[in-house]
């Protein structure tokens, strides 16, 4: 009985540790604003990072599925 009322509270300790906020250093990156006619290319270059970094960072799956506006 005291092993079955340990492995509940374990449970519970660990499935509550996704409901956490996250920390500034999980939201590090930079914020950027497609602008018309903006490539994934060009956002990548101009911030030193991969087209594909991009993509995966933002569960981009068609290279022309950007859109314009706000972050």
């Amino acid at each position: 009985m005291k092993t079955i009322l340990l492995i509940a509270i374990l449970l519970a300790l660990v499935g509550c540790q996704s409901l956490e906020k996250p920390r500034d250093s999980d939201l590090a990156g930079v914020y950027y604003r497609v602008k018309p006619h903006d490539t994934l290319a060009q956002i990548a270059k101009k911030h030193k990072v991969s087209v594909s970094e991009i993509k995966d960072v933002n569960g981009i799956d068609n290279d022309r599925a950007l859109k314009v506006g706000p972050v």
